[in-house]
């Protein structure tokens, strides 16, 4: 997705993601005033080609860190809502925004609590996708069950959370509120596949099964539905793959990111469990986080983390070593 210049779009020009935030208006000038989050992202993902994207609950924004280091707002106008489907994206309202995934042409899912799945084509134009009914008031979990077997649009989904696509380009949604794990296809078809404890968010291994984190742990879902816990781990909240198919998992509540290897074996590989913001430039295993709560890999295996509570994304790289990759406290 390119950045639109119509509208809100924000940019922050240097590199890593310092420097103080500027508004676009309308013509595509740049104007002073605006700011970027207050807290972290609640999830990441990687577009092909090397874009960092992530959702701001706090901020109701959406938003990408693209190769060169430069923040753009692409989703969002900062009051929350429900407004504009069908127009520019950076002009729409969002309520909490809490799942994010994009599939291979580019198109950006976005989960948010106002019971809604929406997408973002490559032009920035917000559609419809997924759920259906009244808005529920903000911060709510009113909402409803129901439409499996029909369009997904006419469905009913509440406070849908994670989201991830896997290579057929069906969209799982962990449907948190009513406690089901719930497929999209690629004819817009909605099926619940699993029935879990309030998912929260979702990953495809390597040979597209999908894992799943809950409060109790994570999930492995079977072929025709069944569930097994893969890993007893309090509050699992974010998951991530390597390529060697090792899953990570974020844990805000323990303010560590671990480890679990094809052996099963569980390791630490971020965070002291003690909140702090520090480390950058040593190991990442002692360096400290504050509420972890979202997780993606790059194409060079160079881990990500929304350090959430510090307002800020920070990187691990395959050595080990932890970075601040874009730090939103700065703006």
């Amino acid at each position: 997705m390119r950045p639109a210049t119509a509208g809100l779009v924000l940019a922050l020009a240097a590199a890593g993601c310092g420097g103080a935030a500027r508004q676009a208006g309308p013509d595509g000038h740049i104007e002073a005033g605006a700011t970027l989050a207050q807290g972290g992202p609640e999830a990441l993902a990687f577009d092909r080609a090397g874009n960092l994207y992530g959702v701001d609950c706090q901020d109701s924004w959406i938003f990408r860190v693209d190769t060169g280091g430069r923040l753009w707002i692409v989703g969002g106008t900062g009051d929350q809502g429900f407004t504009r489907n069908g127009g520019t994206a950076a002009q729409a309202q969002f309520t909490c925004p809490s799942g994010i995934a994009l599939d291979a042409a580019g198109t950006v899912y976005v989960s948010d609590h106002d019971n809604r799945v929406r997408s973002i084509d490559p032009h920035g134009v917000v559609h419809p996708f997924a759920g259906a009914g009244p808005i529920p008031p903000l911060y709510s979990n009113d909402g409803a069950f129901g439409g499996d077997g029909g369009p997904a649009r006419r469905a009913r989904f509440r406070a849908p959370a994670g989201l991830a696509i896997d290579r057929h380009g069906n969209l799982l949604v962990a449907d948190r509120g009513n406690g089901a794990v719930r497929r999209i296809g690629a004819d817009g078809t909605v099926t619940t596949v699993a029935r879990l404890d309030e998912p929260i968010a979702l990953a495809f291994d390597a040979a597209d099964t999908p894992y799943v984190a809950t409060r109790s742990g994570v999930w492995r879902i079977g072929r025709h539905g069944s569930s097994t816990r893969f890993a007893r781990l309090r509050n699992a909240h974010a998951l991530a793959f390597d390529t060697h198919g090792n899953l990570f998992v974020a844990q805000p509540d323990d303010n560590v990111v671990r480890r679990i290897d094809r052996n099963g074996t569980i390791a630490i590989v971020a965070g002291t469990g003690k909140a702090g913001y520090s480390g950058d430039g040593g190991p990442a295993a002692k360096a400290k986080l504050a509420r972890p709560d979202a997780l993606a890999f790059d194409a060079k295996g160079n881990l990500y983390i929304g350090d959430h509570d510090n307002g800020a994304v920070r990187e691990v790289g395959r050595d080990g070593v932890i970075t601040t990759f874009c730090d939103g406290r700065s703006t």
